[in-house]
């Protein structure tokens, strides 16, 4: 490891570079479980849809980051540590009231642990690393609009 990147703040990467894993416990045996399971999708579908959009992390200082979940089940993550600057993309899913990210590409300019899964609480609309760090991600404000007049709205 380069003496730069042993120099970086280990607990803001941990907010981002997170481990975990989750189960689905679906038991197959009870005739009304499919209409069970179907229901639970429907209604994991409307929560996903809730989730969509930009994010950014607060609450780590001298960190920047952004996280921002499409309706396809793709996501795109950045994060700027000092001199370190870390992008990647993936899949998400949601389970219950966690969000799992896996990377399927990321890229560096320094050297950071290897990324495959980080697993993101939701707690009210902010999404909050499960390993407790510090910062949290919360919605970004939509960018102001301009009326037929030119006047923000």
């Amino acid at each position: 490891m380069s003496k730069q990147a042993s120099k970086i703040p280990y607990t803001a990467i941990a907010a981002i570079l997170l481990a975990g894993c989750g189960a689905k416990n679906i038991s197959t045996s009870a005739p009304d479980t499919k209409t069970a399971v179907a229901a639970q999708k429907n209604g994991q579908s409307a929560a996903a849809d809730q989730l969509l959009g930009r994010y950014y992390l607060r609450g780590v200082m001298e960190t920047a980051s952004g996280l921002e979940l499409t309706k396809d089940g793709k996501f795109r993550w950045y994060l700027i540590v000092g001199g370190l600057d870390v992008i990647g993309s993936g899949s998400w899913e949601l389970t219950g009231d966690r969000v799992r990210l896996t990377y399927e590409d990321v890229k560096t300019n320094g050297e950071i642990p290897e990324l495959t899964e980080t697993i993101l609480a939701i707690s009210g609309k902010n999404l909050k690393p499960v390993d407790g760090s510090s910062g949290v991600y919360v919605p970004a404000k939509p960018a102001p609009t301009s009326g037929p007049d030119g006047q923000t709205q």
